[in-house]
């Protein structure tokens, strides 16, 4: 299929607007299940039939919260949930998040007086630009519950977690991205919209129904609304992850400036060795208040601080108060 997006207009399919308009706007159901069912096939889980979307595509959900996080969540005609996500930067405690928005999902099967027995097997479908669990784990990584004294009983169908990790497509072979119907799938949703690459003819070759999320993508593309609103998502993410690569360089330098420089007037008096370990870590506390309060200053939310500095919210809060 010629690509007829300009240059311009380009906006990645993994971006979450564009992400939930093709797959989760009510006429992209057919998208949400080639997706899902590429997963549950490469599992040998019986395919999705019928799918009904319960988070509709909402274009209000963007317009003022730039930094939203939209999940996908829909149910088959079979009665299992799915949660589906795309989480292009790295987080801290992604990984407990993933395991929150499987147990949201899960838990709001039932209504209050409802059976546990009415609860339904659900799985969460997680596309990380990063390793999720570990650099040794495979590329697609399955979890699930199974007995530890005998790993081919299964404790439960109803928890699943998929990961899959396109930051490591690059260290696939062409062959092996082809030839594999989930390395497939992540290729397309990773490189739709680039008409210079040559593995994309071969992969919709080898899987025809991917036109289905291509028209789709055009679609997204060409809906000025959608794409303003996509552009100010990348936008803002382009800003958020500046600022933390900013923040962390700036507390790397001049905290060790700052250290270094304490530890040896230190170490004239109590010893070079112990002078620069005090200094260094006294230094580094006396900056990393500074650009603590330097964010605050900005007024960025304790929170965001914590995160951009490698610290919990309470740590930064003890922080402040030894100035006090």
């Amino acid at each position: 299929m010629k690509n007829t997006i300009p240059e311009d207009r380009r906006i990645s399919l993994l971006n979450d607007v564009i992400f939930h308009y093709v797959f989760a706007h009510e006429q992209g159901t057919q998208c949400l299940k080639i997706l899902i069912n590429t997963v549950l096939e490469s599992g040998g889980l019986p395919l999705a039939e019928e799918l009904q979307i319960r988070s509709p595509f909402n274009l209000a959900q963007y317009i003022d919260d730039k930094m939203s996080i939209i999940d996908v969540r829909a149910r088959d005609s079979q009665g299992r949930w799915y949660n589906i996500e795309v989480q292009n930067l790295q987080q801290k405690d992604f990984l407990p998040r993933t395991l929150y928005y499987w147990a949201q999902t899960y838990s709001g099967q039932l209504d209050e007086g409802d059976k546990y027995g009415e609860l339904n097997p659900t799985i969460g479908i997680h596309l990380t630009g990063f390793p999720m669990l570990s650099l040794l784990s495979p590329i697609h990584a399955s979890v699930e519950l199974r007995m530890k004294h005998d790993w081919t009983r299964h404790v439960t169908n109803h928890l699943r977690l998929e990961y899959l990790d396109f930051s490591r497509l690059s260290s696939c072979s062409e062959g092996d991205i082809v030839s594999n119907k989930v390395l497939s799938l992540m290729y397309f949703l990773v490189h739709e919209g680039n008409p210079e690459d040559p593995t994309m003819a071969e992969i919709r070759k080898q899987n025809p129904e991917l036109d289905k999320i291509e028209n789709r993508y055009k679609i997204a593309i060409g809906n000025d609304e959608v794409w303003l609103a996509a552009d100010r998502k990348r936008r803002a993410i382009m800003t958020h992850q500046a600022i933390m690569d900013f923040a962390r360089e700036e507390a790397e330098a001049q905290g060790l400036e700052s250290g270094l420089k304490k530890g040896l007037e230190q170490g004239l008096e109590q010893g070079l060795e112990q002078g620069l370990e005090q200094g260094l870590e006294q230094g580094q506390r006396q900056e990393l208040r500074r650009i603590v309060t330097n964010m605050q200053s900005h007024g960025m939310a304790l929170e965001t601080i914590a995160e951009i500095v490698g610290k919990t919210s309470s740590e930064i809060e003890g922080l402040m108060r030894e100035a006090t």
